[in-house]
């Protein structure tokens, strides 16, 4: 639960995806100093982002980006878990996955967030087929830790709670 900042009362919150990358078969235990090869997504790569909210559903993709509004008007009540759903066209094996997506809201005076960039890392059975290690020196390399894809409502802290800046994957 958030007691969300008094200036977004009313307005809307959105979800923006701002872009997508892989790091393809990245060392198991990526050494001090390494710099994730990060390389553009193929069509067959494509990642979905949804969400269902005020009654429909809507989802984006990263070959066209798009926007997911996720609250209109918020009100001053505690916010609960926001879920958004992720499917991937090609089911990775050895691939971590990064997008960047941004807030924004409707509020007069509240500036777009940072780029948040969420790690989608591969299943397994395994930490090693998961790629434990690889993804959280991702999470480091890319600024600080982040919120699990599943845990949609700590994406709105940015906005909420203001933080430093991060690496975007727009390097590229």
């Amino acid at each position: 639960m958030l007691d969300p900042d008094p200036r977004l009362v009313g307005h809307s919150i959105a979800l923006s995806l701002e872009g997508a990358a892989k790091w393809v078969s990245p060392p198991l235990m990526p050494p001090d100093g390494t710099v994730p090869a990060f390389s553009a997504l193929d069509l067959a790569d494509r990642i979905f982002v949804s969400f269902s909210g005020s009654g429909s559903t809507v989802v984006v993709d990263t070959d066209a980006g798009g926007s997911i509004p996720l609250i209109d008007g918020a009100t001053a009540a505690p916010m609960t878990d926001l879920d958004l759903s992720y499917d991937i066209g090609l089911e990775p094996a050895n691939v971590i996955h990064v997008l960047d997506v941004r807030l924004t809201t409707t509020a007069p005076g509240i500036a777009a967030s940072d780029i948040i960039s969420v790690i989608l890392s591969p299943d397994g059975a395994d930490p090693v087929e998961r790629l434990h290690h690889a993804s959280l020196f991702t999470e480091r390399y890319q600024g600080e830790p982040v919120p699990e894809p599943s845990t949609g409502l700590v994406l709105l802290l940015p906005i909420l709670a203001g933080r430093p800046p991060r690496r975007g994957i727009d390097r590229l």
